[in-house]
């Protein structure tokens, strides 16, 4: 079995997740009998969740688990971990510890909602006590001759590249990560050590994943919003929580400020990302560096802009009744959250706009709507879709050329290819062996590796 140490193998990799598939990431490493898990995430679905497939004696065993950042796929199913035994410590960011507390709270209350509660919350208190957090490039040793550093990723504030030490060995787990910067983040920080094994996410791993730059997609985004407007529309905009939703809030304050959006434009912000702007706020350090400063030097805080309304009534009729209205809601894939509620409004107008700005999962509500579908399902009605809906190229990932050149500046003798649809993982495969020789496997659920 994947989880079990053996003599004959000092550096072993197990797959229990984010394999052939999107979500779940969770993958073992164990050397020389010290057992890490790097990350521990379910899949969100419409319906249900889906769980990494991690040995129910594995959790006993491990040494140490590594959080590569805060999103759901990567952190919801800890908590199952400790229910089963972990009692090691957990590292990470500060951001990544502020958030996970917030997130796992959120994903237990819709568990119970769906009779799929993995965990307590006792478990979810008893997971945030074992967190230890971790600054950037901080070389942790966890036993001897085995170590990690967490390198800035660029995906979400705190997400971190964990690079572990193994007797001088390097191998690195990009978790999500984007080359490019955005509004919020720098782009990744690429560690200096030779890197021996890279274990790489491929969310965009096609040839056609080449993604708009931020300047050109944000103002596509900002015509959008005006030609609707123009029309006596309202624009839904379904985001993540961390990341997608404070990069779109940017966005509209920006060109609200500038006059190229209506200066009576509202911008109603609902759902778990207000939890997390605060989150963000009391972490802005770990932003790029010149939005401390704006908020320190000028008493300007973009978190704070006067464009922003939380809406405060049940029924949400402000939100309806306002004019200029764009609404920022989550959940991003429209899995759940309040943007289900306002897309069974909305979607029956042809005045209004449904923007997609996020990666939409296979079985999401937010799939069905970029393959054209007329009407959906949700739960036990029928909701016809007359609603404009577009998608826009905003990512927190690397696309397909950034994906190319970080393995070529990486240039590792073994290629990992994971969280991304399978077909792009095996199209990214075949480049990077034809173009850049190097061996790229792409690991199924439960594989293992003996390096």
């Amino acid at each position: 079995m994947a989880a079990k140490n053996s003599a004959s193998s000092i550096f072993r990799l197990s797959f229990f997740g984010a394999a052939e598939e999107v979500g779940r990431s969770s993958i073992l490493l164990e050397f020389n009998g010290t057992a890490v898990l790097l990350d521990a995430g379910i899949k969100v679905g419409r319906e249900k969740n889906e769980f990494p497939e991690i040995p129910l004696e594995l959790p006993a065993k491990l040494f140490a688990i590594v959080l590569s950042h805060a999103h759901l796929d990567h952190i919801g199913f800890v908590p199952a971990l400790i229910k089963h035994g972990f009692k090691g410590k957990i590292y990470c960011t500060k951001p990544t510890r502020d958030l996970m507390h917030v997130l796992l709270a959120d994903a237990f209350a819709i568990s119970k909602e769906r009779g799929q509660e993995l965990y307590s919350a006792k478990d979810i208190e008893k997971t945030m006590r074992l967190v230890e957090v971790v600054p950037f490039e901080k070389s942790v040793k966890i036993s001897r001759n085995f170590s990690f550093k967490l390198f800035s990723s660029g995906h979400i504030i705190g997400s971190a590249m964990i690079l572990m030490n193994c007797a001088g060995k390097h191998l690195l787990y990009t978790g999500d990560f984007n080359t490019r910067e955005s509004n919020l983040l720098e782009g990744c920080k690429i560690p200096k050590e030779k890197v021996d094994f890279l274990i790489m996410e491929a969310t965009y791993g096609s040839k056609k994943d080449m993604l708009p730059s931020l300047k050109s997609v944000s103002k596509e985004f900002a015509d959008a919003v005006n030609g609707t407007f123009l029309l006596g529309g309202k624009v839904l905009v379904p985001v993540f929580a961390v990341g997608r939703g404070q990069e779109l809030m940017f966005v509209l304050e920006n060109y609200i400020r500038s006059g190229y959006l209506p200066c009576d434009t509202v911008v109603f912000v609902d759902g778990m990302i207000n939890s997390v702007n605060k989150i963000c706020r009391h972490n802005v350090v770990f932003l790029r560096p010149e939005i401390p400063a704006r908020i320190l030097n000028s008493d300007d805080d973009p978190f704070k802009s006067p464009f922003f309304k939380i809406p405060e009534s049940k029924s949400k009729s402000e939100v309806y009744a306002a004019e200029n209205a764009v609404i920022l809601a989550t959940s991003g894939m429209l899995t759940g959250g309040p943007s289900v509620s306002y897309f069974k409004r909305l979607a029956r107008n042809e005045r209004n706009l449904i923007a997609l700005v996020g990666f939409q999962g296979k079985d999401s509500l937010g799939r069905e709507l970029l393959n054209g579908a007329k009407e959906v399902k949700i739960k036990e009605s029928r909701v016809p879709v007359k609603a404009m809906v577009r998608k826009f190229g905003f990512s927190g990932h690397a696309d397909f050329l950034g994906l190319f050149e970080f393995v070529r500046k990486i240039a590792p003798s073994k290629i990992f290819i994971v969280h991304g649809e399978h077909s792009k993982q095996l199209e990214f495969v075949a480049v990077v062996k034809n173009k850049l020789k190097k061996e790229a496997i792409v690991p199924k659920a439960l594989e293992v590796f003996d390096l």
